[in-house]
């Protein structure tokens, strides 16, 4: 009984680990975007090509 409980223990820390992983790629990964410091409106990017 005690191993399923610690099993479970370690998976769910496992599973927590593993998308705190993914969202810190994700946030790493993202295009970045200028903010205005005046306005705090996102300024107009233009796409280059």
């Amino acid at each position: 009984m005690r191993f399923s409980i610690m099993l479970q223990v370690v998976s769910f820390t496992t599973v927590i680990l593993l998308a705190a992983a993914a969202l810190f790629a994700w946030l790493q990964n993202r295009p970045f975007e200028e903010e205005s410091a005046v306005s705090g409106q996102p300024d107009r990017i233009e796409q280059r090509i």
